[in-house]
């Protein structure tokens, strides 16, 4: 081949190669040079809250004692206890808040317990739902035991527990905190 007749079909090339470019370039301004106007839209979310009643557990002919939850939590969803060292421990009876929870789904309770500032447990509960839910649980309760001062928070989720923290607790489960031990045995504290 010689050199004029490559130089002809490089030229032509060249010519054709920029004639795509700038049409696919006229035809991508179309795409974003189009205008469409709505009407603004509210968009929420839905939530999840949770009662947690909690009550010392004395001996069977006392009263249980309710405690308040410390004023941390006040104006969050999670429910923050200082729990001081009790052999027969604090029962918590988590339910849903029907009033404040906007969804129809179920939720479960994730319970965080600290000592001394350091997390050394995680457990999630079984599923909780409103009376209208196939979910046949209402509320959980759950016992805490320890013979240690400790913090427990109680945190609301919706959805479904995935089990990043073990197997979920049953409903009147017992968590029993001696000293270094914490039973169940948490998985990821």
């Amino acid at each position: 081949m010689s050199d004029k007749v490559f130089t002809k079909k490089m030229t032509l090339s060249i010519c054709l190669i920029i004639l795509c470019l700038c049409a696919l370039s006229i035809s991508a301004g179309a795409y974003f040079t189009d205008s469409k106007n709505s009407q603004a839209k509210t968009f929420s979310t839905a939530t999840f809250v949770l009662n947690v009643d909690t009550r010392v557990i004395t001996d069977t002919t006392t009263t249980p004692v309710t405690l308040a939850p410390d004023p941390v939590a006040a104006d969050s969803a999670e429910h923050t206890y200082t729990l001081a060292a009790n052999a027969n421990g604090y029962k918590a009876t988590i339910s849903i808040d029907s009033a404040k929870t906007s969804t129809n789904k179920s939720g479960y309770c994730r319970i965080e317990i600290y000592k001394n500032n350091t997390k050394i447990a995680t457990y999630c509960t079984e599923q909780i739902a409103k009376n209208n839910s196939s979910v046949p649980a209402y509320s959980k309760s759950v016992t805490i035991k320890s013979d240690v001062d400790i913090t427990v928070k109680f945190i609301p989720l919706w959805g479904t527990y995935s089990g990043t923290y073990g197997t979920a607790l049953a409903d009147g489960a017992t968590i029993t905190i001696a000293g270094d031990t914490v039973t169940p045995t948490p998985v990821n504290p």
